[in-house]
C-alpha cells in the first residue's frame, strides 16, 4: 500500500509538472488573479504578449494592462466571476508594457476552493490583432469594390446606350440607301451589341419558356436532391482564419491579375471545402448552354467544356435561385456520366451578376466519406458573393476602349474624391481635436477659478478666528483661561493653514516628480501612532470613537516614516471630516502575503458611484463638502495616492454608496529583513529618561518657546542664539538631536551641521533643519549638508515629536540593554 501511495503521489507530481509546463509554454496568456483584481500568476505567454516579466506583474493590479477607458469593463468581469459565471470569447483590447494596444479574445473562469466558494479568476487571453486587421482590410476592400462596381455600372450603361444609338443610326443609313437603290454602307452582325456589352447580355438573356428535360425514365429530381441533409448533419466549427486567407487571395488576384479571378475562386473553394473538384459554370449569352469557366481538382481536365442548359444540375439551381445539394446526379443527368470520377455529392450555389443568377459555383465530393454540411454551404456562399462582385469589376475592366477611358476618368475621380474625403476627414479630426482642446481649456479654466475661490475661502477661514483671538488677548481684563482659549484657537488655525500650504507644495512636487523620500527602516505601529496624534484634535472635537486592530507581531518596512504618517493622518482626518459627530472610525492593519494592508473605515457620508472614478484626482471633492467648514482644497487624496505610489504601494477606495460609509485600503510592500528596535509593553519611554537636544535660532522667542515645549516633554534642552555658540555647546553637551535654524548670524545652519558631522560623536546625531524656506532645492541642500529632516516654519510640535520618536525608541532600547551607556543628565 505504501509503494502504491508513493507511486500515486509521484504520478500526481509528474502530472502537475506536465500541466505546469503546458501552461508555461502556451502561446496564450494565462493569468490568475484575486477577486480584488490582483495578479497572482503570470505565464510565459503573458510575458510575451504584454511585455511584463513575472516580477513586474505578480502582486500588481490587473489594471496594469487595461486601458483607462476600459476600467469599468474589468469591474463587470469581476462581478460576473463573483457570481460564479464564466466569460467566453470576449473580444476587447489591452495595453503592453510599451503602451502598445493589442486586440485580444478573453476567456475568464472562476477559481473555487475546496468548499466551492469563488476565490479568484483564471484568464486566458489570445492575441487576435492580425485577424482583426485582416477582417478590417477585407471589409474595406469589399466596400471599395462595391463602390467601384456601382460606378462602373453607371458608365457601362451610358456606353452601351451610346453604342446602341450608333448602331441604330447605321441601320437607318443602310435602309435609306436601300430605298435609293444603293448598296449598304455599313456591315455588321446582329450580335454586335452583346459582344460589346457582355454584362448587359447576361441581364437580357432570356430564360427558356419551357424546360427541355431529358426523356422519361430518367430519375426524378427529388431522388437526387438532398439539400435538407445540410442542416441535419453535424456541422464542423467555423475556421475564420482560413476563410480570411481565401478572401484575401481573391482580393489579391483582383488587384494583380483580374483575368484569373474565376480560377482563383475555384482553387480557393477546393482548398477551403477540402472537396475533390470545384469550379464555376456560367450561362452563355444566348442562354442555351453552361460553359465551365473555371475548374480545380480532379475535374480540371474539363475546363472550357460545358453542357446544354437543361442537361445538368446548374439549370435547377438557376430556376430555383437557391443552393442545392445533389447525390449521384448522373442518375438524372446521364450527360455527366462521362465526367470521371463520378460525383458522390455536389453542392451548388447561384452566381449572380447585376442581381441575376447567371451561373453556379460548385464543389464536388468524389470520396463517399466526404459529406458536405451547413458550414460548407456558408463558406461557398461567402466565396460566391465576393467573387461575383469581383467578376463584375473584371467584366467592366475588359470593356471597349471608350469605357476604359471612362474607367480611367472614374478612377481619377474616385482618387480625387478619396483625397478630398481624406483631407476633409483630417480637417474634421483637427476640428474635433480643437473642440476637445477648447473644452479642456474651458474646463481647466473653470476648475482654476473654482480652485482659486476655494483656496481663498480656505485661507480666509483660519484668519477670522486668529484675528478674533488676537483682539481678545489685547483686552486688559482677560483671564488666564480666556488667554489659554485664545492661544489654542490660534495654534489650531495656524496648524490648519500650514497643513493647507504643505499639501499644496507636496502635490506640486509629486506632479513634477521632484518629491524625494528619505527612506529608512520603520515599524508600522510607530507610523500609525504619529498619524493618530496628528488627527487626534479633529477626532476629539467631533467626538468620534476610534477603534484599532493591529497584529501582535512587528510589521517592518523601508519607508519615509514622516511621509507615511502624513498619508494615514490625511485618511483619518478625511474620515473625521466626512462623518457626522459621534461617528465610528476603525483603523486596522494586517499582513497579506508580502504586503501590509492598512484599512481606514468609517460610517460617514459615503461615496457615490459618480464620484468614485475622480476621487483621487487633484482638487476633487465629494458631494456635500462645501457644506462642511473643514472641506479642504481637495488635494489630500491625490497626495495620499502620490506618496503611496512612491513607496511602491497602492490605495483603493470602497463604498456601497451615499450614506453607507467608506473604506480606504493602503497596500505597502512588507520587509521581514529590516531590524527595528522594539519597545515592549505599551511603547512608552522609561520613566525619568529623555533626550539631550540642542536648539539654535537667532530668534530668541522662537528658540526659547521651542526649548520650553521640549522640556515639558521630558527632554534635556540647551539653547544657542548663534552658530558658534551652538558648536561650543554641542561639544560639551553631546546632544542626541539638534534643531538648527538655517539663517544663523555668524555661521549658517548648513555650516554648523557640516562641522557636527565631521566630529566622531556627531556622526549619529539627529539633525533637524528649521527654516522658512521649504522648496525642493532647500531640502536638497539641507540633506547634502548632513541634515536628517527639513521642517518649514512655522513648525508644528507634532512634526518635531514625530522626527524625534524613532530616536527615542532607539535610545530607550539601548539604555535598557547596555549598562555602559552614559547617563542622560
Amino acid at each position: 500500500m505504501i509503494d502504491e501511495s508513493l507511486n500515486s503521489d509521484a504520478e500526481i507530481q509528474r502530472s502537475l509538472a506536465h500541466m505546469a509546463a503546458i501552461v508555461e509554454s502556451s502561446d496564450d496568456a494565462i493569468i490568475g488573479k484575486t477577486l480584488d483584481g490582483i495578479i497572482r500568476s503570470w505565464n510565459g505567454g503573458a510575458q510575451r504578449l504584454f511585455g511584463y516579466s513575472r516580477d513586474e506583474a505578480i502582486g500588481k493590479p490587473i489594471t496594469l494592462i487595461i486601458p483607462p477607458e476600459l476600467l469599468e469593463e474589468e469591474q463587470r468581469i469581476l462581478a460576473t466571476i463573483r457570481r460564479g459565471e464564466r466569460i467566453e470569447h470576449f473580444e476587447t483590447s489591452r495595453l503592453t508594457k510599451d503602451r502598445r494596444r493589442v486586440d485580444i479574445s478573453l476567456t475568464v473562469s472562476p477559481v473555487r476552493d475546496e468548499s466551492g466558494a469563488v476565490i479568484g479568476a483564471s484568464k486566458i487571453a489570445r492575441d487576435v490583432t492580425d485577424r482583426k486587421r485582416a477582417e478590417r482590410l477585407l471589409r474595406e476592400a469589399h466596400a471599395d469594390l462595391q463602390l467601384r462596381v456601382a460606378e462602373l455600372a453607371r458608365f457601362n450603361a451610358a456606353a452601351v446606350d451610346r453604342e446602341s444609338r450608333i448602331l441604330a443610326l447605321k441601320r437607318q443609313v443602310n435602309e435609306l440607301r436601300a430605298r435609293l437603290g444603293e448598296d449598304a454602307e455599313y456591315s455588321f452582325d446582329s450580335t454586335e451589341i452583346e459582344n460589346r456589352a457582355p454584362a448587359l447580355a447576361y441581364s437580357r438573356a432570356p430564360a427558356p419558356a419551357e424546360s427541355h428535360r431529358p426523356a422519361d425514365g430518367i430519375a426524378p429530381l427529388e431522388s437526387v436532391l438532398i439539400t435538407e441533409e445540410l442542416h441535419r448533419r453535424a456541422s464542423r466549427p467555423p475556421d475564420h482564419a482560413a476563410e480570411n486567407r481565401a478572401l484575401a487571395a481573391l482580393a489579391q488576384a483582383l488587384a494583380d491579375a483580374p483575368d484569373t479571378i474565376l480560377q482563383v475562386l475555384a482553387e480557393q473553394t477546393l482548398e477551403l471545402l477540402a472537396s475533390g473538384s470545384a469550379g464555376l459554370s456560367l450561362l452563355t449569352k444566348n442562354g442555351e448552354r453552361f460553359w465551365w469557366a473555371a475548374i480545380a481538382g480532379e475535374w480540371s481536365a474539363h475546363l472550357g467544356g460545358g453542357t446544354p442548359r437543361d442537361f445538368g444540375p446548374c439549370a435547377d439551381v438557376l430556376d430555383r435561385d437557391t443552393a442545392l445539394l445533389f447525390t449521384h446526379w448522373e442518375r438524372r443527368y446521364p450527360y455527366l456520366a462521362a465526367a470521371t470520377p463520378l460525383a458522390e455529392e455536389g453542392l451548388l450555389v447561384p452566381f449572380h451578376v447585376d442581381g441575376k443568377a447567371v451561373g453556379t459555383v460548385w464543389a464536388i465530393a468524389h470520396d463517399p466519406k466526404r459529406r458536405f454540411d451547413a458550414e460548407d454551404l456558408r463558406l461557398l456562399q461567402s466565396l460566391a458573393r465576393f467573387a461575383s462582385a469581383a467578376y463584375q469589376a473584371v467584366n467592366m475592366l475588359g470593356a471597349v476602349g471608350e469605357r476604359r477611358a471612362a474607367l480611367s476618368l472614374l478612377e481619377e475621380t474616385v482618387q480625387a474624391r478619396a483625397i478630398a474625403e481624406d483631407s476633409l476627414a483630417r480637417l474634421r479630426e483637427r476640428e474635433e481635436q480643437l473642440r476637445r482642446s477648447e473644452e479642456a481649456l474651458r474646463e481647466a479654466d473653470q476648475r482654476k477659478d473654482e480652485f482659486l475661490a476655494l483656496l481663498a475661502h480656505e485661507l480666509r477661514n483660519p484668519l477670522a478666528p486668529i484675528r478674533y483671538a488676537l483682539a481678545a488677548n489685547r483686552k486688559a481684563d482677560r483671564t488666564a483661561e480666556q488667554r489659554k482659549w485664545a492661544d489654542e484657537i490660534m495654534e489650531r488655525q495656524v496648524a490648519h493653514m500650514s497643513r493647507l500650504l504643505d499639501d499644496l507644495l507636496d502635490i506640486s512636487r509629486i506632479t513634477r516628480g521632484t518629491l524625494e523620500l528619505k527612506k529608512a527602516p520603520a515599524e508600522l505601529t510607530s507610523v500609525l501612532s504619529a498619524a493618530i496624534e496628528t488627527a487626534r484634535p479633529l477626532l476629539d472635537a467631533r467626538h468620534h470613537s476610534l477603534s484599532l486592530d493591529f497584529p501582535r507581531e512587528a510589521m517592518r518596512l523601508e519607508a519615509d516614516a514622516v511621509r507615511l504618517a502624513q498619508v494615514f493622518s490625511n485618511l483619518l482626518i478625511n474620515a473625521a471630516k466626512y462623518t457626522d459627530p459621534r461617528g465610528r472610525i476603525h483603523l486596522s492593519a494586517r499582513r497579506e502575503g508580502g504586503e501590509i494592508v492598512i484599512s481606514v473605515r468609517d460610517n460617514g457620508i459615503g461615496i457615490s458611484a459618480e464620484t468614485m472614478p475622480r476621487l483621487f484626482a487633484m482638487f476633487a471633492q465629494a458631494e456635500g463638502v462645501r457644506d462642511r467648514t473643514e472641506g479642504g482644497l481637495g488635494v489630500g487624496l491625490a497626495l495620499v495616492r502620490g506618496i503611496v505610489a512612491l513607496h511602491g504601494g497602492t490605495v483603493q477606495a470602497l463604498s456601497e454608496g451615499l450614506g453607507r460609509g467608506s473604506e480606504f485600503l493602503v497596500r505597502l510592500p512588507l520587509s521581514d529583513t529590516l531590524e527595528i528596535a522594539q519597545l515592549d509593553g505599551t511603547g512608552d519611554t522609561a520613566s525619568g529618561t529623555g533626550l539631550r537636544i540642542l536648539v539654535a535660532d537667532d530668534n530668541r522667542d522662537a528658540a526659547d518657546t521651542c526649548a520650553a515645549l521640549l522640556e515639558l516633554s521630558g527632554h534635556h534642552v540647551e539653547t544657542a542664539y548663534s552658530g558658534r555658540q551652538a558648536l561650543e555647546l554641542a561639544e560639551s553637551f553631546r546632544p542626541h538631536a539638534a534643531l538648527l535654524d538655517i539663517g544663523l548670524p555668524d555661521l549658517s545652519g548648513y555650516a554648523v551641521a557640516q562641522r557636527l558631522r565631521e566630529s566622531s560623536w556627531g556622526r549619529h546625531t539627529l539633525l533637524i533643519a528649521v527654516t522658512g524656506w521649504g522648496q525642493s532645492d532647500d531640502r536638497r541642500r539641507a540633506h547634502e549638508a548632513g541634515f536628517d529632516h527639513h521642517l518649514a516654519k512655522p513648525v508644528a510640535a507634532e512634526a518635531i515629536e514625530s522626527a524625534l520618536r524613532i530616536l527615542e525608541v532607539s535610545a530607550c532600547a539601548h539604555d535598557r540593554s547596555s549598562a555602559s551607556t552614559a547617563p542622560i543628565a
